[in-house]
């Protein structure tokens, strides 16, 4: 009997909810007004003390940052001979992360929100930020659960970076140099290139046998 492969739900449901609120920003649609006003009414409240948290968590997804941190993972895969694996990250950041990130914000050309609490320029939709936390630190899970065998250390460089990939979206809201509607589309279409790239790289690829301990 020949065997039924199942159709990935969510990397479809993410790429719906990113042209959705495309949509809805090119068309200023009250739905989008109501998002953004929900979501910084949840999000925005003002002190010292968590002004200086989420101004340090969103420098870690600054270009700068994100480049150091690429640029030493890959120097450690190349090390341990995971090429795949450092092209795989690459293009997920340079490309996914970096230049597609450039031609939505170009075409759709949304404002950001004013004032900031950081330095921000160019156009708000969708966030570089949360696009990078996505494929930057989801490609790093990826490639973990690919080759570290302690099942203790993978799952707890998991949840850290998991912590990453939902703070760093969140301090652009909090900064107020993104609506919450640009993280969720950043987000959203970050999964699913994730999820595209993942296919590409891996599928039918086995984990090599000099996984790290």
């Amino acid at each position: 009997m020949r065997k039924l492969h199942t159709i990935p739900i969510l990397p479809w449901i993410s790429l719906i909810t990113f042209m959705t609120l495309t949509i809805g920003v090119l068309l200023k649609t009250k739905f989008i007004q109501q998002l953004d006003t929900f979501g910084q009414g949840l999000i925005q409240h003002y002190d010292h003390q968590h002004n200086w948290f989420f101004t340090t968590i969103t420098s870690i997804g600054n270009v700068s940052w994100s480049a150091i941190i690429l640029a030493t993972i890959s120097l450690w895969l190349i090390y341990h001979h995971f090429y795949r694996e450092t092209l795989f990250i690459g293009f997920n950041v340079i490309v996914f992360a970096g230049l597609s990130n450039q031609i939505f914000k170009n075409i759709i050309a949304r404002p950001r929100p004013t004032p900031h609490l950081v330095p921000a320029s160019g156009f708000s939709f969708p966030s570089g930020h949360a696009m990078v936390a996505v494929l930057l630190y989801g490609s790093l899970i990826i490639i973990l659960h690919r080759h570290l065998k302690s099942n203790w250390l993978r799952h707890l460089a998991s949840y850290m970076l998991i912590g990453l990939i939902i703070l760093i979206p969140i301090s652009r809201v909090y900064v107020n140099v993104h609506y919450p509607s640009d993280i969720l589309a950043g987000m959203t279409i970050a999964y699913t290139m994730l999820f595209a790239s993942q296919q590409l790289f891996f599928k039918n690829k086995g984990v090599h046998d000099d996984s790290v301990k």
